[in-house]
């Protein structure tokens, strides 16, 4: 959905692949989330100057807001139309609506340590509905882009590495236990 704006999207765009197109080292985007809990099992989710809620469907919490996982699948599904629009503006391909269901399966066996189960998704769904009117062989290019160049469908599919701490009172938690 189009808002009424000043800003030039397609403008913006040309101008980011041009400059990443140049840049003589590989330019290094950094993200960053802050998130803080709330009680029970609420938490908020600070990106920027946003706040986004996060808490628990029933029967673990009041359905206040969406759940950790739920944010997943919009970050995946979000995504998606991000990478469509971005690179139907760098195709000169117009697109008049998109919408993203996204789905799971999770057995929450492993969460609680009820079974010997994964813990993470078993597997991760999405449809894209695109309204376009663009030619055949453009919409192939601008789906095949979107399927390979989405950074959240990479970070769900391919292993990533992940590095954790704990700081516990203050103090790094290796160092906070004793021997």
């Amino acid at each position: 959905m189009a808002t009424a704006t000043a800003f030039d999207l397609a403008a913006a765009v040309h101008a980011v692949h041009g400059t990443l197109s140049a840049a003589p080292e590989p330019p290094i985007s950094h993200y960053a989330v802050t998130t803080t809990w709330g009680g029970d099992l609420n938490s908020t989710v600070a990106v920027r100057g946003h706040r986004i809620p996060v808490g628990q469907p029933a029967p673990l919490g009041a359905d206040e807001a969406s759940s950790p996982v739920e944010l997943v699948l919009g970050a995946l599904g979000t995504c998606q139309e991000v990478v469509l629009q971005v690179h139907a503006r760098l195709l000169g391909v117009a697109v008049s609506s998109i919408r993203v269901q996204v789905a799971l399966d999770l057995d929450p066996r492993g969460f609680f340590g009820a079974a010997e189960v994964p813990i993470g998704f078993s597997e991760v769904r999405y449809t894209v509905h695109l309204e376009s009117d663009a030619d055949p062989e453009r919409l192939d290019e601008l789906v095949s882009r979107a399927e390979r160049l989405c950074p959240v469908t990479a970070i769900i599919a391919e292993p990533t590495p992940v590095a954790g701490a704990y700081v516990v009172n203050g103090v790094p938690y290796q160092d906070a236990v004793p021997a």
